[in-house]
């Protein structure tokens, strides 16, 4: 199966930040630690296999943007070695291995420091996400917008347990706790990231991973608005970033849009011996009938002659 994926890349620091803590892979590009402040839009073209990541630094300043650039150089190394992180034993490896990675260097650093991690796998054949903390993941089908991930969040739990009301989501004092985080203490907490059942390439699905920055922002009515206009994937993750920051901008704010272009989809090499099966039969139905049809024009012809001569 022969897919193309369109993507695009696009970071800001927001209207009050003053650092961004925020990082992406793009299919193994990232920005270096100079260039996290001033962000920036970037694109690429890509085919299975293919990864891309979006990661939000915890911790404050200087500790967050260590731990999501970290967590995103991670990302990027795994593509270079040719990791299969579609499989899931690989991936659980993966998110592990790296959450152990941000909270060693957090040690050695003397801080407390860690980031979320929403992840997309592009497989040849099929699509794996996975994701620890905020950091979210939706699917544009078929006009719909659903999100994909799971909020690893005190809010998502209690919400999840019928102790407050969506109504309350907003405004609560607990809603940027987080309870899964790569750089958490895996002796203090249980690891328990999230990972997704196989999803199937459609051709004009749109993939967006961002952090809270733009959830916080904007509503599911506005992403999916500006997800689902027909431009270019980096008009669409310039415009939902630029929504964010006109809405307050907040926080820092980072989104990769991914679209699937094209599938493929290749004539299996048993349907295709059973269509030329198919064919061959048709055809010699056809010859049959054409046959037949001589036969008959032939009677006919010998049946007109006859009455001439009678008459």
């Amino acid at each position: 199966m022969a897919i193309r994926l369109l993507a695009s890349a696009c970071s800001d620091k927001g209207c009050v930040r003053k650092n961004n803590e925020d990082s992406f892979c793009l299919n193994g590009h990232y920005l270096k630690r100079e260039q996290m402040d001033e962000g920036g839009l970037f694109k690429c073209t890509a085919n299975p296999y293919a990864l891309f990541a979006v990661c939000d630094g915890m911790g404050g300043e200087e500790a967050g943007e260590e731990a999501s650039l970290l967590s995103v150089t991670r990302c990027s190394e795994s593509l270079a070695k040719g990791e299969d992180l579609y499989d899931r034993q690989n991936l659980i490896y993966f998110m592990r291995s790296g959450c152990e990675a941000v909270y060693e260097q957090a040690r050695q650093r003397g801080n407390h420091s860690g980031a979320t991690m929403a992840l997309l796998v592009a497989a040849p054949e099929r699509i794996r996400i996975a994701n620890m903390g905020d950091s979210r993941i939706y699917r544009m089908h078929n006009g719909e917008l659903r999100q994909i991930s799971q909020d690893h969040t005190e809010i998502q739990r209690l919400l999840s347990q019928g102790l407050i009301t969506p109504e309350q989501v907003k405004t609560h004092p607990k809603r940027h706790m987080i309870n899964q985080y790569w750089g958490m203490p895996l002796e203090r907490a249980p690891f328990s990231p999230y990972l997704s059942m196989s999803i199937p390439y459609v051709a004009g699905d749109r993939f967006l991973l961002c952090s809270d920055g733009l959830t916080d922002m904007l509503s599911d009515y506005e992403i999916a608005s500006i997800l689902s206009v027909a431009q270019p994937v980096e008009a669409v993750s310039e415009a939902l970033v630029n929504r964010a920051k006109a809405n307050g901008g907040r926080d820092n704010v980072t989104v990769v849009v991914v679209e699937v272009a094209e599938v493929d989809q290749p004539v299996n090499a048993s349907e295709k011996k059973q269509t030329i099966q198919n064919l061959y039969s048709q055809r010699k139905v056809l010859n049959g009938v054409l046959a037949g049809l001589s036969a008959l024009n032939l009677y006919l012809l010998i049946e007109w002659i006859d009455l001439l001569f009678i008459r």
